[in-house]
């Protein structure tokens, strides 16, 4: 790669441990300028009035089964332009050959009337708002086929590389003529999209659909044929709808693999990774082909960092060191003003990143250094569709929690919402009668229960939030691990604040330190009770288990003081909370052991936090036993049973290759650990004792279990659970 680009970027990951407690606190240096992310921006011959877009996850459930729009999708895009962003992609439209397609519910863009009457009646609104509106095109072929049962037979390829959802089907290799077919596929939605008044057009190039997987030396093992050089087949499409439409405004949806080697280094092509991607990957030159890019017409670049494996900068809020974004971006930029590369329009190419910010002021202070130019608030408009015009008058906004939940419910539902925030098509709730304005007991202030209770509060319910603590929110509070997550912290502030709120102005009663005993509650003055009590802790039985050097996670994280003068403290982790806590106590330089005893919660992690912890503990030398068994425990050592086949060095593929479903054989060999003191999640179960009793006395009304949750990862199902009953109760 010319320059080697990404060399010198190395030393940033470093800069993450290094640094990171540095960080703790993101309002320290927090800038209140946010002027020049709201000043207006020239996209070559469009004025946006500022620098944000929103690109939608998918249009799916906005299209009916012949794959023309609906009311719902002018519903859905005027609600997004009236949130203020800037500039709009829909989810996308799918190019491909009808006769090898399920046509059905695949969104495309007709000639006929009545679709596009949408399409310019949805236009004409978001242009009202000060919007612009590009459509998005991709492919309906790709290692994503035969999930979303696109195709009738098997998945399609660039070449014979298996599918990326379906490893153990085989796929078809496109043969050059349907290549072509594709192409012009390509350029008939692009000259629709103009008769239509779209603004311009999105390829979407990202590494996992077809583009991107021609565009990628990991995929595209071809070796001859007009599409086995990389640049091919983008070249082409790009060149083809260019040729006549010399003013259309081109944007190019594009993975930078070439992070891979920043991520895993020597060690890449040791791994075998989740989704059974070819170990040898080629790095491609990505200067040449962005350049080859914009002299065929592309105006400018959305870039994607890494693969879905390892894109984790964007995720953990913590590590996220925006530098690192803006000096890779930078550099490309410094790279075309070097060799006085322009787009199209003579203009300088518009560099993009597909990563949700939640700091709008370190979007300011990146516009300032001529970096970036937009920025992706897709989750954040989900989760509150005044989220920009919040930020721009500085008020408090209901904050995203990228829990990528409704990333998940795009792909398996067609269906895009927030379950942190949901308020799509400016949602409304169903107001009750204020002639039968009834009571509700909301039992357990927990995340569920605080969520349940705002819902039915802003209702019109009357809410009694009762806690047998002292303080509400407290679990949610401890996983936090003493402010280590930023993102965690700023929702469960915005929570307390929300109840507090409601609370001054009578729309709930607080009870703290009270257990809602039916002896002595009448639990007949309520029309509904939210029973969201939680759960309760079993205690370990490992010999050793009562010495004071052992503690529940959960008494550890309610002081940080427990951790005074212990170096060497093992962890017995059974979730991605001990995860976490693991990686805060390293970076206090503290010595830690991780035992894995039972490695199935991480089949559950998501894979790019997955991969991130593994690249730091490596990083920051944590020992790890996995499929390890505690024998019994002293007052400095733990005694273990460890797997003899497994060696530190190689955790990372042991762990990916696990959750591939690969089995790893056990040998049992006894290993001494030191230990001043030993933590482990204990087994939990729900805590149901109230809900069982009200059902036993035969409560006449309403009976409701909600949350019970057992990890912080269970954060997006126990707030949907409250917010849906408060909803619909």
């Amino acid at each position: 790669m010319d320059n080697n680009i990404f060399s010198s970027y190395s030393n940033l990951i470093d800069d993450l441990i290094i640094n990171v407690n540095e960080s703790k606190d993101i309002n320290k240096n927090k800038t209140t300028d946010y002027s020049p992310v709201f000043n207006e921006f020239l996209l070559n011959n469009l004025k946006l009035k500022n620098h944000f877009y929103f690109y939608n996850l998918s249009d799916n459930f906005l299209f009916d089964e012949f794959g023309n729009p609906t009311e719902k999708f002018f519903s859905f895009y005027d609600s997004i332009a009236k949130s203020d962003v800037g500039l709009i992609f829909t989810g996308g439209v799918y190019a491909g050959l009808k006769e090898n397609i399920d046509i059905k519910n695949l969104p495309v863009i007709n000639n006929n009337t009545k679709s596009m009457n949408i399409f310019i009646k949805t236009i004409s609104a978001i242009h009202t708002y000060g919007a612009k509106f590009f459509l998005t095109i991709k492919s309906i072929y790709g290692r994503a086929d035969n999930k979303h049962k696109f195709l009738k037979i098997f998945p399609y390829s660039a070449s014979y590389i298996k599918s990326y959802h379906e490893p153990k089907l085989p796929c078809v290799r496109l043969s050059d003529g349907v290549c072509y077919q594709i192409v012009d596929d390509y350029k008939k939605f692009a000259q629709r999209a103009i008769i239509a008044g779209f603004d311009g057009v999105l390829i979407d190039g990202n590494l996992f659909g077809l583009v991107g997987e021609f565009s990628s030396g990991e995929f595209n093992k071809r070796k001859f044929g007009y599409f086995s050089e990389l640049i091919d087949l983008p070249l082409k499409i790009v060149t083809n709808i260019t040729k006549d439409n010399k003013n259309i405004n081109i944007i190019y949806r594009f993975t930078l693999d070439s992070i891979l080697n920043l991520i895993y280094g020597k060690n890449k092509n040791k791994i075998n990774t989740i989704k059974s991607i070819p170990k040898k990957a080629r790095t491609i030159n990505v200067l040449n082909f962005l350049t080859s890019l914009v002299n065929a017409g592309v105006d400018g670049f959305i870039f994607e960092f890494g693969t879905l494996e390892t894109e984790f900068f964007s995720v953990f809020n913590q590590f996220q060191r925006e530098n690192l974004y803006e000096k890779i971006i930078y550099d490309i930029r410094k790279y075309f003003n070097e060799n006085s590369i322009k787009n199209k329009f003579d203009m300088p190419v518009t560099l993009m990143v597909k990563d949700n910010y939640n700091r709008i002021g370190t979007c300011a202070n990146i516009v300032r250094n001529d970096a970036i130019n937009l920025f992706d608030v897709t989750k954040n408009v989900y989760s509150d569709n005044r989220f920009l015009l919040n930020e721009k008058m500085k008020k408090q906004s209901n904050l995203c929690l990228k829990c990528s939940y409704c990333d998940d419910l795009a792909k398996k539902c067609g269906v895009v919402e927030c379950c942190i925030n949901p308020n799509l098509f400016n949602e409304k709730l169903i107001s009750i009668s204020k002639l039968n304005n009834q009571k509700i007991a909301v039992v357990g202030a927990g995340v569920s229960g605080i969520v349940c209770a705002l819902t039915l509060a802003s209702r019109g319910y009357q809410v009694d939030l009762y806690d047998k603590n002292n303080t509400i929110n407290k679990n949610s509070r401890r996983c936090e691990i003493f402010n280590f997550d930023n993102l965690l912290s700023n929702y469960n502030n915005y929570l307390e604040e929300s109840v507090n709120d409601y609370i001054k102005h009578g729309k709930i009663k607080l009870f703290l330190n009270t257990n809602f005993d039916i002896k002595n509650v009448d639990v007949n003055l309520y029309y509904s009770i939210i029973v969201a009590t939680g759960f309760h802790e079993r205690f370990l039985n490992i010999t050793g288990a009562i010495l004071k050097n052992v503690k529940s996670i959960y008494d550890v994280l309610d002081s940080e003081k427990i951790f005074d003068k212990k170096n060497s403290i093992v962890i017995n982790a059974k979730s991605e909370l001990s995860f976490k806590l693991s990686l805060y106590l390293l970076l206090q330089k503290k010595k830690i052991s991780i035992i894995i005893q039972n490695p199935n919660f991480l089949k559950k992690m998501e894979n790019d936090r997955l991969t991130y912890y593994l690249y730091m503990f490596k990083k920051l030398k944590a020992n790890i036993y996995f499929l390890s068994k505690i024998k019994y425990i002293q007052e400095d050592f733990v005694e273990l049973f460890i797997n003899n086949k497994t060696k530190n060095d190689d955790f990372q593929s042991l762990v990916l290759n696990y959750v591939s479903g690969l089995k790893i054989s056990f040998e049992p060999k006894a290993k001494t650990v030191d230990c001043d003191l030993f933590i482990y999640e204990p087994d939990v179960y729900s805590n149901n004792r109230l809900y069982y009793e009200l059902v036993k006395k035969q409560y006449k009304g309403q009976l409701y279990l909600i949350g019970n949750a057992l990890e912080i990862g269970d954060l997006a199902s126990i707030v949907q659970s409250g917010y849906f009953v408060g909803k619909n109760l």
